[in-house]
């Protein structure tokens, strides 16, 4: 056991009602401001407000940031595993190191400890954590590892005797007590169960960073102004809870997600990160896309072990990649294979490999599919995204898979592949559009006669009739624009009667067609008609 003896400090009772502060101070002596007009008293919080994002800015009475939170969790079920997952992977990370989750038991002064006995709770509920995690991970055929303080190789759980009575315990009084007794790095994330009673009808909270940019720089993954706290209160065998405002912490739900309520949670029934908690997308919530509690129900939202190329976290923070100092993914992760889908024989193509590892030494090594593999150099990119650029040239037409596979100095391995077509068609499609002429006056539609008459002067009507012919490669695209506005129209050859509707200001305005065929050859024409 370890116990921290902290020096005493002395707090003020308060109740504080819509009370503003002219200008706090942060406990690092760096100026804060406020980011709304007024800080109030939230049960279970403190002195808090609530920013544009839907997250509260906590204050302590003395005027220390406490950082953000998203407010109280609601209760959870207790029980999120019925057994053990298979595999628990644990990393432990000594004293001096930074990056790793702390285990705390705190409890009030009238509440005698009860460490001895929940501290072996504290550790199952932990390792109930990585295996979970580790679990998702595999979805992408990985292994996640969770980084967490231990004591002569078994989870460390502080003992922290608070000095403040539980009737005047909230949120922002637990955080202020532990950060005076020294837990106050950045760089940590402190996992708190405070055995006494919930301040609020909730059954935890945590601070959150609105934050969903990529990379090891990200606001979540240890580069905040102030040390991250996940409190869970009451029960010390609430394994969802526990998870679920330690994930709060790395970064979850960001408010830009797909499937976000707006409010640090989602919206995919029993997620662990999902609830219905009255933010601005919270009418969302369904029970009917995940009915049992895993981590991000389809990766799609914070935790994604192989998302796909162009997907939303291959291009924001997901706490699954290698980027996530809080967790040891080791493996390589392939965000994106730039390639054109179309070339034609003995001409060069360029593709740029948008790639990511942890590891030391990653290599790519590139199957063009048509017998020659090309292999990269090995690179170390420390999480980061590191982009290789590669070219190769065809010696006759087809159809060519281009397999790329990522392989670390761990043996972990990632494979991506896009399909190219080689064509010899170096014709464009031909393009005759007889109607409208060049100037042609509209004044109405005689191909819409579904539209309403009653409609306003503000909707322009036309026809336009075209004719699109490809005896090659065949059409793979018509596209046609009327001022600003794109209409897209089955890719067929032969004629085509359009008639559109529009809405803006009546006058000239461009009418422009494109076709493009499979080879990638392109016919266009634009001219202006008058829509009256």
């Amino acid at each position: 056991m370890t116990t921290l003896v902290g020096r005493t400090i002395a707090i003020a009772l308060l109740v504080l009602t819509g009370v503003a502060f002219a200008a706090p101070v942060n406990l690092t002596g760096e100026n804060q401001t406020l980011s709304c007009p007024q800080l109030v008293e939230t049960t279970g919080v403190g002195l808090s407000c609530m920013r544009e994002d839907g997250l509260l800015e906590v204050w302590s009475q003395n005027g220390a940031y406490l950082g953000l939170v998203h407010g109280p969790d609601t209760v959870q079920p207790p029980q999120l595993v019925s057994e053990m997952p298979p595999t628990t992977r644990i990393e432990c990370v000594p004293d001096g190191s930074d990056y790793r989750t702390r285990i705390i038991y705190s409890h009030p002064p009238e509440q005698p400890s009860r460490w001895t006995s929940i501290a072996p709770l504290l550790r199952n509920l932990t390792l109930i954590q990585a295996a979970l995690l580790n679990e998702a991970a595999q979805v992408g055929s990985d292994n996640a590892s969770l980084r967490v303080a231990c004591e002569q190789g078994d989870i460390d759980v502080a003992e922290v005797h608070l000095l403040l009575p539980a009737a005047a315990t909230k949120f922002s009084t637990i955080v202020t007590e532990l950060r005076a007794r020294g837990y106050e790095s950045p760089r940590d994330k402190y996992l708190v169960f405070y055995d006494g009673p919930a301040p609020c009808d909730c059954s935890g909270m945590a601070n959150l960073e609105t934050d969903d940019a990529p990379g090891s720089a990200n606001l979540n993954n240890g580069n905040g102004p102030n040390p991250m706290f996940a409190i869970m209160f009451e029960d010390p065998t609430n394994a969802r809870t526990w998870l679920h405002e330690l994930l709060h912490t790395m970064g979850a739900v960001q408010r830009s997600a797909p499937h976000s309520t707006g409010a640090g949670h989602c919206t995919d029934g029993s997620d662990v990160m999902c609830s219905y908690d009255g933010g601005a997308n919270a009418i969302n919530y369904t029970l009917d896309i995940c009915k049992i509690e895993v981590v991000d129900c389809n990766q799609d939202d914070y935790f994604a072990a192989a998302p796909s190329a162009g997907s939303y976290l291959s291009t924001k923070w997901n706490l699954a990649a290698a980027t996530n100092r809080f967790t040891d993914v080791r493996r390589p992760w392939i965000q994106d294979v730039g390639c054109a889908s179309v070339a034609r024989p003995n001409e060069s193509i360029s593709c740029v490999l948008a790639v990511a590892d942890d590891a030391e030494n990653a290599h790519v090594t590139i199957d063009w599919g048509d017998g020659v593999i090309d292999d990269l150099a090995a690179f170390d990119s420390n999480g980061d995204t590191t982009l290789l650029p590669a070219s190769h040239s065809y010696q006759g037409p087809g159809s060519f898979r281009i397999e790329v596979t990522m392989t670390n100095s761990l043996g972990s391995q990632r494979d991506a592949s896009v399909t190219i077509r080689v064509w010899e068609d170096r014709n464009p499609p031909t393009l005759e559009v007889p109607i409208p002429s060049a100037g042609a006056i509209y004044r109405g539609c005689e191909k819409l006669s579904s539209f309403n008459a009653s409609w306003s002067a503000l909707v322009v009507r036309g026809c336009v009739r075209f004719h699109v012919g490809d005896d090659d490669s065949g059409v793979a695209s018509i596209r046609m624009y009327v001022g600003e506005e794109r209409f897209s129209i089955e890719p067929t050859a032969g004629w085509h009667e359009i008639g559109f509707q529009t809405w803006g200001r009546q006058g000239s305005k461009s009418l422009r067609i494109e076709v493009m065929d499979e080879a990638g050859n392109l016919a266009k024409t634009e001219r202006h008609v008058v829509l009256a």
